[in-house]
């Protein structure tokens, strides 16, 4: 099954933080969004904040869906080389 991950990601990609203990290439992407969509199905995401420059793109997000009236705020960042996604890196925490 073809998803946006095998589009948009690089092969080669690397996930510097991977969660749900998942392989930290494209594979485990796949993987960690498998999870965490099936774990939490009402989970959505609110970007607040986003900046693209030199091929990085950085963003600050919301997620709700995952325990009742709580939150987690996140940062991510990814760097792109040739229209794909080679790296992604990220840092969570409960609001």
């Amino acid at each position: 099954m073809n998803c946006w991950i095998d589009d948009f990601v690089s092969e080669d990609f690397i996930n510097h933080n991977p969660t749900f203990n998942v392989p930290n290439n494209r594979d485990g992407l796949k993987e960690m969004f498998r999870i965490l969509f099936k774990a939490f199905p009402e989970i959505n995401f609110t970007i607040k904040e986003i900046i693209f420059e030199n091929d990085v793109l950085c963003f600050r997000h919301i997620v709700h869906g995952i325990k009742e009236n709580e939150g987690i705020i996140g940062i991510v960042m990814v760097k792109f080389k040739n229209g794909q996604i080679t790296d992604r890196w990220a840092v969570t925490e409960p609001i």
